[in-house]
């Protein structure tokens, strides 16, 4: 006897429409895994003590299946099929003791076979929202064997639950709108970045070039200011960028062998004429005990002292002096390491006084009310700052790494700053695995302190990493070379053939990808370097050398250099793997320019030698 042919169908809300478009908002209608609904259905498993347990959403076309237990693979069924169709209709749990004898389900494939489903209790994931309530789906708990015990209080934890289910998803939806909100600011501030620095480099150029020329004293002191300004404005932008570089979550920090005691001396040498200029004296010391070699990021290091150092010698009254210490302590005297805080360390205050003491082998760690509690066995390297200078207000303590909320304004007004710094300090801090925090006192001074947990290394270390991999050919004369440079920026282009030609390189400039390609097609041998803008008309930069690399052979082309206003993390990587060999980001100066084409002419000598 043949079973009986059914088109299975199901009943529809009035509401169907709206509630599909309002679970769209939801981000739940795939297959991804989702650990908030796998800890309930975990918990909802080990109270009911059943088989299969699982969250169903339904679109017009399919059910998804999600955190699902007893249901092997399954993930997703086609609409018709589920069960939870009826769960949907109403605000109660949807109770069948035994599908099979159920005439809504007797035809179900998913109960006349595998998996043979016969008990089934589910409760509606309602939401209220707009003075509406949505059935989002349904919170089910099955048995391959029907189950008449199911009784009410069973009933109404299983409803609770399904509450629990939908303040989850509410959660999730707002994270993602946070996320989202966070991910459009930070591309909004990363191409605002672009397009400030493309005009930053004609203004930073233009003041190069008209510094070389024959100017009188007043002129030449306008020119300086501009420098001064331009360098401010710069130091902002990139602020700006790094912020987004962190919140986007492309920040990324290197862990190489590095000269601590080298890194600080350029720190000094950055700052020594601003102290001047304010009236400071300068001092460093460097303990021999400590090891001057570690692991680490040098350039995001330095990026964290150069900050907390200008801040000391900006927030430092004139008529004082800047200490700058680094030595080795046994035990770390940082705050939240001593039960006798900062009045026995090695900190000096007052005076006028900055000092910075960099400490090696963290070891005691004891809690501390003012600072969350922490690990100093994992820290090696403990940095403190402190100046003499303004200091900062307790209730201000909080928000100074907070970028978009400055400590005091007024202070930022009177001694400059845009409060971006600390945040991106902090930031990098935390993403090398430490910790920074402040202690202040209003006309007294300010206390930076710093933990990083960066492994240590012998000199003979240092110097084979320093050593094995050094490929730079010595530079014996000048090379120059003949350029094609490809820039749709008027001035940048100018700035550039400038530069170069100073150096006494030849330069073709085209405006756009397409002119580029023709221009080599024409002359494949005379160009030696080629500089590619990213954003231009016609055919990008990206485009075109994808374009030139299936027209010619690698060894055909010459060294191809991406002069870009990019500068976001992974960019680089980015023009690598179209077949670029470098990036410059603009702004630039004519030396940097200048040295990597030097670079690369000799390189391509190198190859051909």
């Amino acid at each position: 006897m043949e079973t009986p042919v059914s088109t299975y169908t199901y009943p529809l809300a009035s509401d169907d429409e709206a509630r599909i478009a309002k679970l769209l908002e939801f981000q739940v209608l795939n297959n991804d895994v989702e650990p908030a609904f796998t800890r309930l259905t975990d918990l909802v498993k080990l109270f009911f003590d059943v088989p299969i347990v699982t969250i169903s959403f339904i679109d017009a076309d399919t059910q998804y299946l999600k955190s699902s237990h007893g249901l092997g693979n399954l993930c997703s069924t086609k609409r018709e099929v589920s069960i939870c169709n009826y769960t949907i209709l109403s605000d109660e749990i949807l109770l069948v003791p035994d599908l099979s004898i159920d005439e809504r389900f007797i035809y179900n494939p998913l109960v006349i076979e595998a998996p043979y489903l016969r008990f089934y209790a589910g409760a509606p994931i309602m939401l209220y929202e707009d003075d509406q309530t949505y059935r989002l789906g349904s919170l089910c708990i099955i048995d391959t064997v029907p189950n008449y015990n199911f009784d009410d209080k069973q009933a109404q934890l299983l409803q609770q639950f399904a509450i629990m289910t939908a303040d989850t998803l509410q959660l999730r939806k707002k994270q993602y709108q946070s996320k989202h909100a966070n991910e459009m600011k930070s591309e909004f501030l990363a191409n605002m970045s672009h397009e400030i620095r493309t005009p930053m480099n004609g203004i930073g150029g233009m003041v190069e070039m008209l510094d070389d020329t024959e100017l009188t004293h007043e002129q030449q002191e306008y020119v300086d200011n501009i420098k001064v300004s331009s360098e401010h404005l710069l130091s902002i932008i990139n602020g700006i960028l790094d912020l987004s570089k962190v919140e986007s979550g492309k920040m990324t920090v290197d862990m190489v062998p590095m000269n601590l005691s080298v890194l600080c001396n350029e720190v000094i040498s950055l700052f020594s004429v601003k102290a001047r200029q304010r009236g400071l004296t300068l001092e460093y010391h460097y303990t021999e005990a400590l090891s001057p070699y570690v692991q680490g990021d040098p350039v995001r290091l330095k990026q964290i002292l150069s900050n907390l150092v200008n801040n000391a010698i900006k927030f430092t009254r004139e008529g004082g002096y800047v200490s700058i210490n680094v030595n080795h302590a046994p035990h770390c005297h940082c705050a939240p390491c001593s039960d006798e805080g900062a009045d026995n360390s090695d900190i000096n205050r007052g005076n006028g006084h900055v000092d910075i003491s960099v400490n090696n082998s963290v070891n005691n760690s004891t809690d501390n009310d003012d600072h969350e509690s922490h690990d100093c066995d994992e820290m090696t390297l403990c940095i403190t700052v402190t100046d003499s200078g303004v200091g900062i207000k307790p209730e201000s303590l909080e928000a100074i790494f907070d970028a978009y909320n400055q400590a005091d304004k007024s202070t930022h007004r009177l001694y400059g700053g845009t409060g971006l710094g600390l945040s991106v300090c902090k930031s990098l801090v935390e993403l090398m695995g430490g910790r920074i925090w402040a202690d202040s006192v209003v006309d007294e001074g300010t206390t930076f302190q710093v933990l990083l947990p960066l492994e240590t290394l012998d000199k003979s270390e240092y110097e084979f990493w320093q050593y094995s991999d050094r490929i730079e050919p010595e530079v014996t004369s000048q090379h120059t070379g003949h350029i094609l440079l490809v820039e749709d920026d008027k001035v940048n282009a100018i700035i550039a053939q400038k530069a170069l030609r100073s150096s006494g390189h030849t330069v073709t400039h085209v405006t756009d990808g397409q002119q580029a390609i023709d221009e080599f097609a024409a002359n494949p041998k005379r160009y030696d370097v080629i500089l590619m803008d990213h954003h231009m008309p016609i055919m990008d930069g990206i485009q075109t050398t994808i374009k030139l690399h299936e027209l010619y052979e690698a060894s055909e082309l010459p060294p191809i250099i991406a002069l870009t206003a990019n500068a976001m993390d992974g960019e680089r990587e980015k023009y690598l793997q179209v077949g670029m060999q470098d990036y410059c980001t603009k702004p630039f100066k004519k030396e940097q320019l200048n040295s990597l084409v030097q670079y690369w002419l000799m390189y391509k000598q190198l190859m051909q030698e």
